[in-house]
């Protein structure tokens, strides 16, 4: 009987075996048949599953009765294949955007079913960039958003603007890492980015609420390896970095024979010119090579990743070491991260992710003032750099900039900032809670800042007027800490015809931020000595510090409902409440509504879907808030203590009140409405998307003005009002069908500001510029900041144009001469005062762009990508010193020393040296000093070659790949400042295209190496 059994067993056994059948196969593009990686192998009908490996291949054991395996990978159509034992499945490639998955707030939604402005970034750009700053590598790569440098100088970081200046307060975006948002995204490398997303419209932005006003990124880090169980991969990446431009100043002889031609001798010029007349040329210093140096630059990276059934992961390094081209100015940085997912069980998963970044970099003396920068196009060159007599820096002789502009990088290297950034952030998720598709997300991170800074700067000698009387030692450290904690339900659910895609959650967030800084005095130099115990001066020590903090608490809806993926409808709701603002105005809600129509979808489009393969209209409108207008305690009055005072005899001590309350104060909003249409063409080769939007800003908030006798600093009140509007288009062709490959990207924005009310104040002068005095004005009718000044009409050349400038025999400019400017008098009164100044253009720019090109051919690639502005005006203030009539203890340009008008030079335009200058040539704001800040630059270059994987593979090596690329090639544009790339001083909106001598950007020449084990 029990051997009848056991017979019985075994031949069930392998009924049971014969009856499954084994399949072995692999999965390929069917263009360019090329295996594909990570492709999804699925039993149909079960949940059986597998996933490619590196060669796209893949075994798989189909049960009994199956009939047919499901495969499906992003980008391509999904394909159902007989069963069989030896399979070779060719994959049709969509090539169509809208059938991606994409981030949005709270999670993530097909393309197809997005009704907001989205713009999608492709990763395999940004990765490609040298920079490690990823904000600085979105530059040029979604319609609409303006990426512009604060500076050339390593660590600067970008101003980014999406859809124009929203505000004449804070219009910087929000980031969200991972779930988590937070003010910028510097602890990240590019190289660590899986996704990127740009919300633009408010329709899109709402889920945010009081943060979303001026547009979301979200970024996606790596979770692991897609194709393999432990995959390394490696980047290192070195280069040389020069300044691309100097401008041409006057040398030594040149400043001497200028000085001569106004009167201005000393022994120290006629000197320089009796060398001249012996016949020894003399060109002195050229400050701008003392400055400049050829700066290099090193990056590694080395991350591990991979994937089993319950737990992908993703760990990294990255360390570089960036030098500026101006002496002196440096960045080091390391950053690790850690990925980590984990499946609990079928329903459950949890994940940690951990970051740390350390940073440390010298100062920069960036002070149009006293920075090394405008010190060295100021200072003469007579002077020289070090002193051999004194073993010390040399004077500077005629130049206001009483700063050596060498001595300048030696203090400047006594000072450093030093940072370390720790980041959290963990989720529990609970899938198909209580019923199928449902889901639970809970949520936590926390950011901890560390920050030091210390500068010492030395006692030293060199004239009286230029020296140090007394060391001192300034040292600050400051801690952030920033949590927040997000809880949300999720339903994504299909019916029949009607998908639904929705969520429900609540969400708090803290920040706080404390400090505390010293000044000690007469501090030894030796560096081992230079602590704030050491100071020898008790009384001049100083002492102080401070603390911020506020909070916000929130709750949020959204419901993406589809039918029959053609008609789509969102609806977004979420209320906010800060504590920035009083328990009666604390309370924001911000709403949208958004639909649109997959009219590809409909049967009257089946005819000619081949030529118009996708086609997809969208409208939207919301509100959303911008809370990072209000200060954290704006609507309280600010009391400052310390003062004593004698009531009777008697020292009381008191305190006085720096700023007037405003109860009142609330939320700045913005109200959107957009339009748009995507759409694919010729089986989706070519695609693209057109965006018309209008964004009006509410109840911003403005500083308003008050009596000086009040003694106060302006309250903060609801006051103004801004309009901007403008159409968005990208397009981009692909054609990867056969072996030479080929991607074009096109992507351009015009966009228009307005301010339309500042609730009865007055126009807002700024952009105060040296003797310039205020170059911007603000008021209603115009776009932000636009440049207000005298416009000219050439020089006086002649004595009948200047007899002829005058109103009944009265002369308009009595002060001018021949070569002097002559000012338009505009309202006709016969005399030149500030009632003639107007509009002299500004730096909102007509056009912003990007076009990217992407080609391919066997192992070789080749990337271009250009940015550009056109429009736009720039003030060049360095103007006022290089074409300063007066030469007020400056040097000049070479331009201004040997063709400026004079007698025998009378056809000039550049207007003459004068020593008094009564004319005001100099420093009367006008058109002279606005020109042209349109470019296109060439920003990246790059061409690479990767070994075939068949030889690669015979060292271990998966994937290696070696490159070379150039970074800020070519620059077309009329701009004669250093750089045209720029926004403004330290990002303040009414300084907008102010140059105010920005770091340039350099040209750097890299070689690197991506390799993959």
């Amino acid at each position: 009987m029990r051997k009848a059994f056991l017979l019985l067993l075994f031949i069930g056994f392998y009924s049971s075996i014969y009856a499954q059948v084994n399949v072995k196969g692999k999965v390929i593009d069917k263009i360019s048949k090329e295996s594909l990686p990570g492709a999804t192998i699925q039993v149909d009908g079960t949940s059986r599953g597998v996933v490619t490996n590196e060669k796209g291949e893949f075994e798989i054991v189909a049960p009994k009765g199956s009939q047919s395996l499901a495969i499906s990978f992003m980008g391509y159509k999904s394909q159902k294949v007989s069963v069989k034992p030896n399979l070779t499945i060719e994959l049709e490639s969509t090539n169509t955007s809208l059938n991606e998955v994409v981030v949005v707030g709270y999670g993530t939604m097909r393309k197809s079913d997005v009704t907001g402005s989205v713009g999608k970034v492709n990763v395999s750009d940004i990765q490609k960039v040298t920079s490690i700053d990823a904000a600085r590598a979105l530059q040029g790569r979604v319609a609409g958003v303006n990426v512009i440098s604060n500076s050339g100088s390593p660590g600067a970081g970008v101003r980014i603007r999406i859809r124009g200046i929203g505000t004449i307060n804070n219009s910087d975006p929000l980031y969200v890492v991972d779930g988590f948002p937070m003010g910028d995204i510097s602890h990240i490398a590019p190289t660590d980015i899986e996704s990127m997303e740009v919300l633009k419209d408010a329709s899109a932005t709402a889920i945010y609420g009081s943060r979303g006003a001026n547009g979301v990124i979200l970024v996606k880090t790596r979770t692991g390896s897609k194709s393999s169980k432990f995959e390394v991969s490696g980047t290192v990446l070195t280069g040389v970095s020069v300044a691309n431009k100097k401008l041409d100043l006057a040398d030594a002889t040149e400043f001497a024979n200028a000085r001569k031609s106004i009167g201005m001798t000393d022994d120290i010029i006629n000197y320089v010119l009796d060398q001249q007349a012996a016949g020894n040329y003399l060109k002195g210093t050229d400050w701008q090579k003392e400055i400049y140096r050829q700066a290099f630059n090193t990056r590694y990276n080395v991350a591990i990743s991979g994937n089993t059934e319950k737990y992908t992961y993703d760990h990294g390094i990255t360390a570089s070491t960036e030098e500026g081209v101006v002496k002196g100015t440096k960045l080091d940085k390391f950053m690790f991260h850690s990925n980590n997912n984990l499946k609990l069980t079928d329903k459950i998963k949890f994940g940690m992710i951990y970051n740390y970044i350390h940073y440390e970099r010298p100062s920069e003396r960036n002070d149009f003032y006293s920075g090394t920068i405008p010190g060295a196009l100021r200072s003469d060159p007579i002077s020289v750099p070090f002193d051999n007599y004194t073993n010390f820096f040399g004077e500077i002789y005629y130049s206001q900039a009483a700063t050596n502009p060498a001595l300048s990088i030696y203090l400047a290297e006594k000072q450093k900032s030093i940072g370390n950034r720790f980041m959290g952030n963990f989720y529990l998720q609970f899938d198909d809670l209580w019923t199928e598709g449902l889901s639970f997300r809970s949520q936590f991170g926390t950011i901890m800042d560390f920050n030091e800074y210390k500068a010492y700067s030395p006692e030293y000698f060199i004239t009286p007027t230029q020296k140090n009387d007394i060391s001192s030692l300034n040292q600050s450290r400051g801690q952030g800490w920033n949590w927040v904690f997000t809880n949300y339900f999720s339903y994504n659910k299909k019916f029949d015809k009607l998908n639904i895609n929705a969520t429900l959650g609540t969400e708090m967030q803290a920040n706080e931020y404390s400090d505390i800084w010293a000044t000690g005095y007469d501090v030894p130099e030796s560096a081992s000595l230079q602590y704030l115990g050491a100071h020898k001066d008790a009384v001049l020590f100083g002492l102080g510090g401070g603390k911020s903090e506020n909070r916000l608490q929130s709750a949020f809806f959204r419901g993406n409902f589809s039918w029959e993926n053609k008609y789509v409808l969102t609806a977004t709701v979420r209320l906010d409440g800060s504590s920035k603002f009083l328990p009666e105005q604390r309370w924001g809600t911000f709403p949208s509504f958004a639909g649109s129509w997959n009219v590809n979808k409909e049967s009257f489009m089946s005819g000619i879907d081949k030529t118009l393969s996708t086609l997809k209209l969208r409208a939207g409108w919301g509100l959303v808030g911008n809370q990072g207008s209000a200060g954290n305690f704006d609507y309280v009055s600010s009391v400052n203590g310390g003062y004593v005072y004698s009531l009777n005899g008697v020292p009381t001590e008191g305190a006085v009140q720096l700023q007037l309350a405003n109860t009142e104060l609330t939320w700045e909003n913005s109200e959107q409405f957009n339009v748009g249409v995507d759409f694919g063409l010729f089986d989706n080769s070519l695609t693209g998307t057109v965006d018309y939007f209008i964004r009006n800003t509410n109840d911003m908030i403005l500083s308003k003005p008050i009596p000086t006798y009040a003694g106060m600093k302006k309250p903060a009140v609801n006051a103004g009002t801004m309009q901007n509007k403008g159409w968005e288009f990208t397009l981009n062709y692909a054609n990867n069908k056969n072996a030479f490959k080929y991607d074009l990207g096109l992507n351009f924005a015009l966009i228009k500001n307005e301010i339309t009310s500042l609730a009865g104040g007055d126009p807002i002068r700024s952009g105060g510029a040296g003797r310039l005095g205020n170059t911007t004005k603000t008021e209603i009718g115009r776009e932000i900041s636009y440049f207000y000044g005298y416009q000219t009409d050439g020089l006086f050349k002649t004595q009948e144009q200047l007899d002829a400038y005058s109103l009944n025999n009265t002369p308009i400019q009595p002060n001018a001469g021949l070569g002097d400017v002559k000012f338009v008098d505009r309202n006709g009164d016969g005399k030149i005062t500030e009632l003639d100044m107007t509009y002299l253009g500004s730096a909102s720019p007509d056009i912003t762009g990007g076009f990217n090109v992407n080609l391919s051919y066997k192992g070789f690639d080749m990337v271009m990508f250009f940015v550009g502005s056109y429009g736009n005006e720039i003030v060049n203030s360095m103007r006022q010193t290089l074409y300063n009539s007066k030469m007020f203890e400056t040097n000049i340009s070479r331009d201004m020393a040997i063709n400026s008008w004079t007698p025998s030079n009378p056809n000039s335009n550049i207007p003459r040296l004068n020593a008094a200058d009564l004319n005001k040539n100099t420093e009367n704001f006008s058109d002279l000093y606005v020109e042209d800040g349109s470019y296109i630059r060439l920003k990246n270059i790059q061409l690479g070659y990767t070994i075939p994987s068949a030889q690669s593979k015979k060292f271990g090596v998966n994937n290696f790949r070696v490159y070379t690329t150039i970074d800020n090639l070519l620059t077309f544009t009329k701009y004669t400042g250093l750089d045209p790339e720029l926004f403004g001083l330290y990002g303040n909106p009414f300084y907008y295209g102010v140059d105010m001598v920005n770091y340039p950007q350099p040209t750097t020449y890299s070689v690197g190496i991506n390799i993959n084990f």
